[in-house]
């Protein structure tokens, strides 16, 4: 990614010829989220963030501090937590974080995410203990994360199974010999965007 001839340097040459205005990176754990805070070139940090993974949180007050964009992906914990206007009101109320990126099926669930979103009430004692109820059942069940890799022709059959066609015309988008990366938490299956920097 970093090397000469590698992908940044191709990344530092759209910026500047303006086919893309900013440079990010996706990170999964703490080592590489700090690493990235370090690099001059990171412009916005995508990282996981909900109500039970906040391991992150010190080094999203480092990202505010450092004017550097923080994106919260997975704010569902994989598809893990049930009370989606509740996780997304406590991610939202975080000033720390610049953009949150929910799953959606339909528009009826993006017009949900969306006024979650927006709700900027303080939560109610009832909706606190709530909150609490789901971070130890999901606590309690104790999900592993893991990863695997497809080629492309493959990913696209696995999606169209999964009656994902969003999903289905990102892959398509990309070269014919990629190998796609998948991250899965229980049920729930997603891509996983690269290059990475381990």
């Amino acid at each position: 990614v970093v090397n000469a001839g590698g992908a940044l340097e191709a990344l530092m040459e759209a910026k500047q010829n303006g086919k893309i205005g900013h440079i990010g990176l996706t990170a999964h754990s703490v080592e590489v989220f700090e690493k990235a805070l370090e690099m001059d070139w990171v412009e916005t940090i995508m990282f996981p963030y909900n109500i039970v993974e906040n391991q992150g949180e010190a080094l999203m007050k480092k990202c505010t501090e450092k004017q550097v964009g923080f994106i919260d992906m997975k704010p569902l914990a994989g598809g893990a937590i049930e009370n989606i206007s509740l996780a997304l009101r406590y991610i939202c109320a975080n000033p720390d974080v610049s953009v949150v990126i929910p799953g959606m099926a339909d528009y009826k669930e993006a017009e949900e995410n969306v006024k979650a979103c927006l709700n900027t009430q303080p939560f109610t004692q009832e909706e606190l203990e709530a909150l609490e109820a789901e971070m130890k059942k999901i606590a309690k069940e104790d999900i592993a994360i893991e990863t695997f890799t497809m080629p492309r022709e493959e990913a696209i059959k696995y999606m169209e199974e999964r009656q994902e066609p969003y999903k289905v015309e990102l892959i398509q988008d990309l070269p014919e010999d990629a190998v796609i990366s998948f991250y899965k938490q229980g049920d729930f299956t997603d891509l996983c965007a690269g290059p990475h920097l381990m």
